[in-house]
């Protein structure tokens, strides 16, 4: 609902001269028109007629004006005028759960004119400045080593001259790999019968020893804490006493871990044409899938990409 003043002015003159204006190369009517007003200085005012009032899409275009008088015809440039618009969200942040260290991903997608801007709060407080909290233009605030504390609800705010808009919040879950995914205690169960009573042993099928702090209860193995050097296939072996007949089992204890970038990318500067290689190692229990982003977002396949494992 803001005017527009659109000038066409050729200054001090004192021959007589005429002006004239077009819209896409149309000349405007000079009466009838609602939104558009006609000074005596050869402007154009371009404005609602009341602040709230919304003005039609019918007033984008290119406007220039042609000023006439008897010693010839000057035309302006031509100038693009779009109104002000922001749409509704396109992409809202999704709620997240990463452990302790990993990183954390919220995007929001929205368009207008002006290019909103988009800034990030977390429990309707702006997020902190701090390094980790990074903001990319695109929408995407990404958070690194993410601790206990950043737990909360993500929400973006966009607004450019025409409003503001507030997404819905997602909430962030922050989960602490040594409770969840290591330290849950293990019980293998082997339970042999015979006449008489078998002997029960347990193996390991690398022909590693098994650790330490492994118990055998009864004929069971016991791990009360549970740490990556204890995944593996374990053997039950059930002996008949003072012979050598024997039966055996096998189990397998997997100990998930959460994803760990041991060799991250690393900057680098080539000259055009060449050839450019990033290398990211990276261990975890199930081994983790990587993702490639360029600017936070996801890279398309294309012909001069190679992605290897």
């Amino acid at each position: 609902g803001l005017p527009l003043l659109l000038d066409c002015n050729l200054g001090t003159s004192d021959t007589p001269f005429n002006v004239t204006w077009f819209q896409d190369g149309q000349p405007l009517p000079l009466e009838g028109h609602d939104y558009l007003q006609y000074l005596a200085s050869g402007s154009l005012l371009l404005q609602a007629t009341s602040k709230d009032e919304h003005p039609p899409q019918d007033l984008e275009g290119g406007y220039s004006c042609v000023s006439a008088s008897a010693l010839g015809a000057l035309t302006s440039r031509t100038v693009n005028v779009l109104l002000a618009s922001m749409s509704k969200f396109h992409q809202e942040p999704s709620p997240q759960t990463v452990p302790a260290g990993g990183s954390a991903r919220f995007e929001c997608q929205i368009e207008g004119v002006p290019t909103p801007v988009i800034t990030w709060e977390k429990d309707k407080v702006a997020v902190p400045e701090m390094t980790r909290f990074i903001s990319l233009p695109n929408g995407v605030l990404q958070i690194l080593e993410v601790t206990k504390e950043d737990e909360g609800a993500y929400r973006c705010v966009a607004s450019n001259s025409v409003r503001k808009d507030i997404s819905h919040e997602a909430r962030l879950t922050v989960i602490t790999g040594e409770v969840l995914v290591l330290s849950h205690p293990a019980v293998m169960e082997c339970m042999a019968q015979g006449q008489p009573k078998p002997l029960v042993s347990w193996s390991r099928q690398d022909g590693k020893p098994i650790s330490t702090d492994v118990i055998v209860l009864a004929t069971n193995l016991v791990i009360r804490d549970t740490r990556r050097h204890h995944a593996g296939i374990y053997v039950c072996r059930a002996n008949k006493p003072k012979t050598r007949e024997f039966v055996i089992a096998a189990a397998e204890l997997h100990v998930p871990a959460p994803p760990v970038i041991l060799q991250p990318p690393e900057a680098v500067s080539l000259s055009r044409g060449n050839t450019v290689r990033f290398v990211c190692n990276s261990s975890g229990e199930p081994p983790p899938v990587l993702h490639w982003l360029k600017n936070g977002q996801p890279i398309k396949s294309f012909r001069r990409l190679q992605n290897k494992n």
